[in-house]
């Protein structure tokens, strides 16, 4: 069995990118405390493909980092997304102000980890987004395909559209 070890998931939608992402798209954002720390990232999308890899290679076992195989430091992270969104990224947000504003958190955001995916790159994993450009082209274009609509459409006879939970509501307590 596989013990998964995640890294950073780089999605526009949850996570420390989510966070970073009005920042950015502002270009408000830039490095965090000294931006020396490196983030070992993982894109969503290679995050569920390595995930599917492992249940298809149960041979795969103990501990296994589940990240990009290049970790960058969290400066060239935000450098990169800025340079995606056509926005600066320089402005650093000193330590002590991330302590402030963050509590405890700023600890887990300031900590530098370096974690390197030989497990599944020894296994024969292949990234889709395994460098910094690739990860941040596909973050830019997340959620701009198959986004689904905010108010789904009724079928035209009126009748309850599929995956409304409104019939199972007479059978819950």
């Amino acid at each position: 069995m596989a013990h998964l070890r995640t890294g950073i998931v780089l999605t526009r939608r949850s996570g420390a990118l989510a966070k970073l992402m009005p920042l950015a798209v502002l270009g408000l954002a830039g490095p965090l405390g000294g931006g020396d720390q490196f983030w070992s990232w993982i894109t969503l999308h290679d995050h569920v493909r390595a995930m599917v890899f492992l249940l298809d290679h149960p041979t795969v076992t103990g501990p296994v980092n589940l990240t990009g195989p290049h970790p960058d430091t969290q400066a060239d992270v935000v450098r990169a997304l800025g340079r995606e969104l056509h926005r600066p990224a320089v402005l650093p947000v000193p330590s002590f102000a991330m302590h402030l504003v963050l509590g405890e958190l700023a600890g887990e955001i300031l900590y530098s980890q370096r974690a390197l995916p030989t497990v599944l790159t020894g296994a024969g994993f292949a990234w889709d987004h395994p460098d910094l450009r690739t990860a941040m082209a596909w973050v830019g274009q997340e959620g701009k395909q198959f986004e689904p609509p905010s108010d789904p459409v009724p079928p035209p006879d009126g009748s309850t559209p599929p995956g409304d939970p409104t019939p199972l509501e007479p059978l819950t307590p």
